[in-house]
């Protein structure tokens, strides 16, 4: 059964008791992190929901915090078996993506929850927002949680993408938006770049439907796939999309939070970025990356503030993603591997170390799939 956005799997949590409500406000972002690092010391722990001293809007933290709350999302039961039959759920992601004719393209809706609120003009102030920086050494305030969507600019009817892209607060109007040039915002990027564009719009979403979270991750195996297609294979209906309102995307509709603009791709114009501490461990260094104009912020009436903390091998920014990123090499070894079997990565490599099963026919074998991968 598909949960129609964030709210409606929040109340699943709390019916489960896998959500906890804090009374008590957090100091600031460093709270935040070190009470993250700790639930996921403990395992995952619940979903916890929060304010922080001098916001009003609520935060909600670890909601992918449990292979468990996972496969809750995405309607796996006996959902608690998956800490050990992770292949369970690998294989339903994996399914999910080789059965093309399972997608179900989203639904264009007239209006959605996420413009319940509509901000331009001065009234745009990214300031305002429960964004803090998470770690000393980050380069700023980060949104943790981004779904990013954008066009490809010469073929604007086709190849959309939803991405997960660290995004920093450089200031009441403008952000920073990793765009790496081997992944689709850098490809669209490239392609705009190329064709003499100075800007290509931007949508940045927070607070979804967790199924939305996760295909924001998947290594899609066409440039012109629309991950928003997988998730209603996923979901089993499609994501309800509604119009921007100062730019040409379509963004969930039931989203808590957008930020709409334009990316600035002038390399002239790029602004330093950064450190922040990353999903591998370590502080990633600064770098010179594309500024995001916002034009507009829209959200939802007593919207909800998602987040999630990195850095930890087990935290909710890792365990979201690892089954995704898991599909997409089964898949991949299945058709490339002669004899393959199966194929685990541990969760504590965080993907830089696999366990390849083969039939093996004769020695070095095994070579074979060392090198597909």
């Amino acid at each position: 059964m598909a949960f129609k956005d964030l709210r409606d799997f929040l109340d699943k949590l709390r019916e489960m008791r896998q959500l906890v409500e804090l009374t008590m406000e957090l100091e600031n972002g460093y709270e935040v992190s070190a009470l993250g690092w700790e639930l996921s010391d403990r395992g995952g722990g619940p979903a916890i929901m929060f304010k922080i001293k001098g916001f009003d809007t609520p935060i909600v933290a670890n909601v992918h915090g449990t292979l468990e709350r996972n496969a809750i999302a995405l309607g796996l039961e006996p959902a608690e078996a998956m800490e050990r039959n992770f292949v369970i759920l690998r294989n339903r992601m994996a399914q999910a993506l080789a059965s093309r004719d399972t997608w179900i393209g989203p639904k264009i809706v007239k209006s959605g929850p996420c413009q319940e609120v509509v901000l331009t003009g001065n009234e745009v102030n990214l300031k305002k927002l429960p964004v803090l920086k998470w770690n000393p050494l980050d380069g700023g305030p980060y949104i943790t949680l981004p779904n990013v969507i954008t066009r490809d600019p010469l073929n604007p009817k086709f190849g959309r993408n939803d991405g997960m892209y660290r995004v920093m607060i450089h200031d009441e109007k403008t952000t920073a938006i990793m765009c790496c040039a081997t992944q689709d915002i850098g490809i669209h990027v490239a392609r705009a770049h190329s064709a003499g564009m100075k800007t290509i719009p931007v949508a940045v979403v927070v607070g979804l439907d967790p199924v939305i979270n996760m295909v924001a991750c998947t290594k899609m195996e066409s440039f012109m796939d629309d991950e928003f297609a997988l998730a209603g294979a996923l979901r089993g209906e499609p994501v309800e999309m509604v119009k921007c309102k100062t730019i040409n995307l379509d963004v969930p509709a039931h989203a808590e939070l957008v930020l709409e603009g334009e990316l600035d791709i002038d390399p002239a114009h790029a602004k330093l970025e950064g450190s922040f501490g990353e999903w591998m461990g370590y502080f990633e260094e600064p770098m010179m990356l594309p500024v995001f104009r916002v034009t507009a912020i829209t959200h939802r009436r007593n919207w909800i503030y998602q987040m999630c903390t990195l850095d930890h091998g087990r935290s909710d920014g890792d365990l979201w993603k690892i089954p995704f990123l898991q599909a997409n090499n089964y898949n991949y070894l299945k058709r490339a591997v002669i004899g393959f079997r199966d194929y685990y990565a541990p969760i504590s490599s965080r993907g830089f170390k696999a366990v390849v099963q083969i039939e093996k026919r004769y020695p070095g074998w095994g070579k074979q799939a060392i090198l597909a991968y």
